[in-house]
């Protein structure tokens, strides 16, 4: 027979285990209870549209003459220019425009590598060596690598192509001046 402390022993025992179950049950239930998150998120499509446009309005000194040059996209090419004496030369303004969604950063200036050609060499040679061809911001400051153009924004520069006004060569045979293109290459900030 079973003595009162037995059955007192064995009634706990039972309600402690009522309580582990019941316990284990409430946190199994709560651990197992799936999380639910709704909403929605919408992404804009960028766009990347960096480019140059011409200036109408350029600029010759002395007898210089001027040909508009092909611009597509961020490169300035095939620009003629004629230039006869000391002095002569060429303010040809462009403006770069961003119509992306992007900021960009100048990643690259190339400027072609200007030369001279002539029935005589020497002439060309001399010509070239008082050839000035720069290319700045619209106000005079340098254009630097890194430079950023913002979304939306424009940018304005000048190309300037000018014979030395010191010099006292006067090329006696036509020379011809090649290589005047500019690229621009931009990239992602």
């Amino acid at each position: 027979m079973k003595t009162k402390e037995d059955r007192s022993s064995l009634l706990m025992a039972c309600c402690a285990l009522l309580v582990s179950v019941i316990t284990l049950t409430i946190a199994y239930a709560v651990l197992s209870t799936t999380l639910t998150i709704k909403g929605s998120a919408k992404i804009n499509s960028a766009t990347w549209n960096i480019n140059i446009t011409a200036g109408k309005d350029f600029t010759t000194y002395g007898k210089a003459k001027f040909g508009y040059p092909t611009i597509k996209s961020t490169t300035i090419s095939d620009m003629k220019v004629d230039i006869y004496q000391p002095g002569d030369g060429v303010k040809f303004p462009f403006t770069v425009r961003n119509d992306g969604s992007l900021d960009g950063k100048l990643k690259e200036i190339n400027k072609g590598t200007i030369s001279c050609s002539s029935a005589n060499m020497t002439n060309a040679q001399k010509v070239c060596e008082n050839i000035s061809y720069t290319i700045k911001y619209e106000d005079g400051s340098e254009i630097l690598e890194g430079d950023v153009i913002k979304s939306g924004g424009v940018q304005f520069f000048v190309l300037e192509i000018m014979y030395n006004k010191n010099t006292n060569f006067i090329s006696p045979t036509e020379v011809s001046i090649d290589g005047i293109d500019v690229v621009l290459l931009y990239e992602q900030k």
